[in-house]
């Protein structure tokens, strides 16, 4: 039995239509929690917080002062910790607690959940450039 974060999209009537030499897209794409996917992206629009979460991914996990290390200079740590709390909200991070320190790992999960997102209109897009070049090689064999 598949997790369920792995069926995140569902397609619906992905069209192409040729009229004449204009081509027209039709696509609908239904998401299961738009809530889910805009508080990630949210999230993720703060240079900062995405630094935070890459160093958490490449070190696996780490503590808070770890974390705030390379920020002490520019914001405090409470500043830190107010990022941490918005990574943690839209499930980027798992906080474990080890007697009075906290650390961070990053969810494989909900980076998962983005990775389909994008995945969708790479093949999307791949997709429509394919059949544009397809069109533009018959036009060009046509004359």
């Amino acid at each position: 039995m598949g997790a369920p974060y792995i069926e995140t999209f569902s397609y619906i009537n992905l069209h192409l239509l040729f009229i004449g030499t204009v081509l027209l897209f039709n696509q609908m794409v239904k998401y299961n929690s738009h809530q889910e996917l805009d508080s990630i992206f949210s999230s993720l629009a703060d240079p900062t917080r995405r630094d935070i979460l890459i160093r958490i991914a490449q070190e696996d996990t780490l503590t808070v002062n770890d974390i705030a290390k390379p920020y002490l200079d520019d914001m405090s740590l409470p500043a830190i910790s107010k990022h941490l709390k918005v990574l943690e909200k839209s499930k980027l991070l798992i906080r474990n607690k080890n007697g009075r320190s906290y650390s961070f790992k990053a969810d494989p999960k909900q980076i998962l959940i983005i990775e389909q997102y994008i995945s969708f209109f790479r093949k999307f897009w791949n997709t429509q450039l394919d059949a544009l070049e397809a069109f533009l090689e018959k036009g060009v064999k046509d004359k």
